[in-house]
């Protein structure tokens, strides 16, 4: 082999090396912010005080309160566990734990969070919570974000719940994690009292089960719990993600009632996500009631607002949403595509507020297959939605109200098709080219229902 040849293929070895070292250390930062110096991010690795090895023969255990906060120093300090395993083994109440000897929940500071945005120190394992509950969960770091788990990276997380007093963080917050970035949530459950973030400059997500979510899926996961907030700046709150980056939630409930002022800020407020930029919300149903006040303001009982490329489909929502901005029993403002879904829920808006019982209004994308039943209070309008641009799409939709002599869509730009707002919706007959093999089912002096 010529000198030249090996010349060039030292040149390859050492590019691959550096660009494995950049992919695995400093693109998850890239994403998020800048990096920081107290990190050293050569050590990726330390084994922590706990029975076991992180195998999956032999997964690292987690028994008490204080091999919680054994894995949450070793996080912090930069070892992120990526494949190594950790199972509960109990039910772990944090309560009793961060109140002993005197530290007075670390000196008002609470839980110290399995990974730190601030310390760009993330969890990258997997941990298993084997149907056991983590309660108690109090945390007081308002230059950071919150949750049992602060920041997970490409983490594999499932099968516990976690039940939180009051959780008070920088920017995102949930009872599970802060904030997740491509990481896996399955069979998780959350409660929580209290949220609050304390950081202005930046938008935030706020959820009871996480706060900010980015490429990451949730599925079978419910939520449950009562907020309130007041907030100047940008803010998505929701009952499973508060904030949500593409990803996907599915197979999820919440329960949530929610309360929050926009003083010279923007909220999105829904029942499973509060804002979605893109990714989809698949076979999801919440409850409860939602209320926002504000002249920015965006609420509906799936979702506050979701863009362009983000999908809904086959869910539905019995939440009451109420406010002054963009208010629908669904969606509160739409761009996206939302198919085969529905809402039960009462809407209560202002008479010059955009209400609708199920969406306040239509920028863009298709609404195809949807439905609503709840009623419109406080406003003069009571149509499925108040405004549509020339670029929405609603086909084969309905709304039911005893008032027949409203539009559908009280200011329509786009196209309506097969969509019925009338008396006669209880006859299979008046629906025109919907698919009632497939799609819809009716039952005689019925409406119809989603298959």
């Amino acid at each position: 082999m010529s000198p030249t040849m090996i010349a060039l293929l030292c040149i390859l070895a050492f590019v691959s090396v550096a660009a494995l070292y950049v992919w695995l250390v400093y693109v998850p930062y890239m994403l998020d912010g800048d990096l920081d110096d107290e990190i050293d991010y050569t050590r990726f690795y330390e084994k922590p005080d706990l029975k076991g090895d992180g195998t999956t023969a032999s997964p690292y255990l987690i028994e008490t309160a204080g091999d919680l906060a054994e894995l949450a120093g070793k996080v912090n300090q930069g070892s992120s566990y990526s494949n190594n395993y950790f199972v509960l083994m109990n039910d772990i109440d944090m309560t009793a734990y961060l109140s002993e000897g005197g530290k007075g929940y670390n000196d008002g500071a609470g839980w110290e969070m399995i990974g730190s945005f601030n310390k760009r120190s993330y969890f990258s394992g997997i941990f298993d919570g084997n149907g056991y509950t983590i309660s108690g969960l109090t945390i007081n770091r308002p230059d950071d974000d919150a949750g049992l788990f602060g920041y997970t990276y490409g983490a594999d997380i499932y099968r516990f719940n976690v039940e939180a007093e009051s959780i008070i963080a920088g920017n995102n917050a949930g009872a599970l994690i802060g904030r997740a970035v491509v990481s896996q949530i399955l069979d998780c459950s959350a409660t929580v009292k209290q949220i609050f973030t304390t950081n202005n400059e930046y938008a935030n997500g706020r959820g009871i089960l996480i706060g900010y979510s980015s490429g990451s899926s949730v599925e079978n996961s419910s939520a449950y719990g009562s907020l309130s907030l007041i907030t100047d700046n940008f803010t998505s709150i929701g009952g499973i993600v508060g904030d949500m980056d593409y990803g996907g939630i599915t197979n999820c409930f919440s329960s949530i009632e929610l309360t929050a002022e926009a003083v010279g800020g923007t909220i999105n407020a829904g029942g499973i996500t509060g804002y979605m930029r893109g990714g989809s919300v698949t076979n999801c149903r919440s409850e409860g009631s939602i209320t926002v006040s504000g002249d920015n303001t965006r609420a509906g009982g799936v979702a506050g607002c979701i863009e362009e490329v983000a999908t809904i489909e086959k869910s539905s929502s019995s939440c009451d949403v109420a406010g002054d901005g963009s208010i629908g029993g669904f969606v509160g403002l739409s761009f996206g595509n939302i198919s085969r879904s529905y809402a039960e829920g009462n809407v209560t808006g202002k008479s010059y507020t955009d209400n609708g019982k199920f969406v306040g209004v239509q920028e863009e994308g298709r609404i195809e297959n949807c439905f609503s039943t709840g009623n419109i209070t406080g406003g003069y309008f009571e149509g499925f939605a108040k405004f549509q641009s020339e670029n929405g799409i609603i086909i084969n939709c309905y709304a039911v109200s005893e008032n027949i002599s409203v539009r559908f869509v009280a200011y329509q730009n786009g196209t309506v098709e097969n969509c019925y707002f009338s008396a006669e919706l209880q006859n299979p007959e008046t629906f025109i080219n919907w698919d009632f093999m497939n799609v819809w089912y009716i039952t005689e002096g019925g409406y119809p229902r989603l298959r």
